[in-house]
């Protein structure tokens, strides 16, 4: 016979009726004014699972394919929700708390409020995730990381208690979907990993318009592929896209930055928001930026949407750089490179450091000035490795005007000669520096309670970690295989 529980009206609140753990294959009913503990995990596998009080599961709250959840109550759930069933969300509120990352898998069943009152932890996506009434941000530290999961908002759904410390981290393919109303300025408070804020507000004159946002960690030269752009412009952009049926837009959007974000040669007091459209950069009239760190600009009558970031010129540096290598020849380096569209480029200027911090330019390659095609570049460094023998190198390359950039360093070492794995300096201003990995590796950066900050691969003959985005203190630093065994661990400091 299936156990039917059914929770009577009660003034006392947790552990009035508690658990150490819940299976309920039959049907529980909390009633409004009333409340259930349960200290463990909580499995729905019965007809329902009724919540019009207030349900409190220290573990997680497991929905299983023939369950059924529903009522108009708050879960208070410090692990995870796994629906699998049906999940009748009413005028509910998931309150997430505890200080670990909880995941959530909805199976396309719309939840109503949904609050963060985690200590210092994340909310983590496993598929697509619908907020009907509000999202709520209510601690310090607290985050939503999509991966490759879309969270959307109800035509209705607002978002609360945001800032540079919660907010929606698209890390993935995953999109926040908001709907902008006409006439009304909608928040899209997102960032592409936890240390970077980049939030958007979008305005629509007309028709309303459902639109799906992705902060990018980089801007680049193709929309978002090729090569990265250099200077003249902040180093993350924005992809929107366009939800449902395309309306007529008529869109103001005003984008925000920190000068950690900012590249070689950009100027706040004469930039604006460009757009790629149709194979190159566009960027409308030039103004000063608004603000102090963070900064913001604003532009208005968008009719398209698609990839944009916050530049001082169409073009940034009139270079792509395509190749760069370094490579040991018994006792010297040979140096290669190739480029495409060296328009109003002028020379290339070949740099050697025995740190990767203190460099000396070795010589000066002018530049072949080549519109359409591939152009390809060697140098050779004789006798190399007097000094050392690990070396780094860069190129610095110069346009016309005397603009410049610097290209990703490039480390090599002689032949059969061993180096420690190490990570320097430490502590580490704007660029930590990775020696002794001579293969493909990946590096991931977590702050003192575990959560991960910053994760990304060092190429063959790479070794620069940008810190830029982190605050200052402590952290520590992983270095992986690609077969993600590990390499090396150590606790760097950050001193931006």
């Amino acid at each position: 016979m299936k156990k039917r529980f059914l929770i009577l009206q009660s003034l006392v609140w947790c552990p009035f009726w508690g658990f150490a753990q819940l299976q309920n294959s039959g049907s529980l009913t909390i009633l409004s004014g009333t409340g259930v503990c349960v200290n463990g995990s909580v499995t729905n596998v019965g007809n329902a699972l009724t919540n019009d009080g207030t349900f409190k599961v220290s573990g997680s709250l497991q929905n299983q394919a023939t369950g059924t959840v529903r009522g108009n109550g708050r879960y208070l759930v410090e692990n995870d929700f796994n629906n699998a069933g049906t999940f009748d969300a009413g005028t509910s509120t998931v309150d997430f708390q505890g200080n670990t990352n909880s995941n959530i898998t909805s199976s396309n069943q719309p939840f109503h409020h949904v609050t963060l009152t985690k200590t210092a932890a994340n909310l983590v996506l496993l598929d697509a995730l619908t907020v009907n009434g509000t999202l709520l941000f209510n601690a310090e530290n607290n985050q939503i990381q999509l991966g490759a999961s879309d969270l959307t908002m109800g035509a209705s759904g607002n978002i609360t208690s945001f800032d540079d410390n919660e907010f929606v981290v698209t890390n993935g393919t995953g999109q926040l979907i908001r709907t902008v109303a006409a006439g009304t300025a909608v928040d899209f408070p997102i960032g592409f990993n936890a240390a970077s804020y980049n939030p958007l507000m979008l305005n629509q004159i007309g028709t309303n318009v459902t639109i799906g946002t992705r902060s990018l960690e980089h801007a680049w030269r193709n929309g978002n592929t090729g090569a990265t752009v250099a200077n003249r412009a902040i180093d993350a952009s924005w992809q929107l896209t366009e939800i449902g049926a395309s309306v007529s837009k008529n869109l103001t959007m005003t984008a925000q930055w920190t000068n950690a974000d900012e590249l070689t040669g950009f100027t706040r007091g004469n930039c604006g928001i460009a757009d790629y459209n149709n194979s190159i950069w566009n960027l409308p009239t030039l103004s000063a930026s608004a603000g102090a760190n963070p900064y913001t600009q604003t532009r208005s009558n968008l009719t398209q949407i698609g990839i944009f970031s916050v530049a001082n010129s169409a073009s940034a540096l009139p270079l792509e750089l395509l190749d760069f290598s370094a490579k040991a020849v018994e006792s010297n380096v040979l140096l290669t490179w190739q480029t495409a569209n060296e328009l109003n480029f002028k020379q290339f200027e070949i740099q050697k450091s025995l740190d990767a911090q203190n460099w000396k330019a070795l010589a000066t390659v002018p530049a072949k000035g080549n519109r359409n095609v591939l152009a390809n570049y060697d140098a050779t460094d004789g006798n190399a490795f007097a000094q050392s023998n690990r070396l780094y190198y860069r190129l610095k390359m110069m346009d016309l005007d005397n603009t410049f950039a610097y290209s990703a360093v490039r480390s090599v070492v002689r032949a059969g000669a061993k180096v420690e794995i190490k990570a320097f300096p430490n502590p580490a201003t704007n660029y930590l520096y990775v020696q002794g990995v001579e293969t493909e590796a990946i590096y991931v950066i977590y702050d003192v309670l575990g959560r991960e900050q910053l994760r990304g691969v060092l190429k063959r003959g790479e070794n620069a970690i940008g810190t830029q985005r982190l605050r200052n203190g402590s952290y520590f630093l992983n270095l992986l295989d690609t077969n993600q065994q590990l390499l090396h661990h150590q606790n760097i400091f950050i001193l931006n």
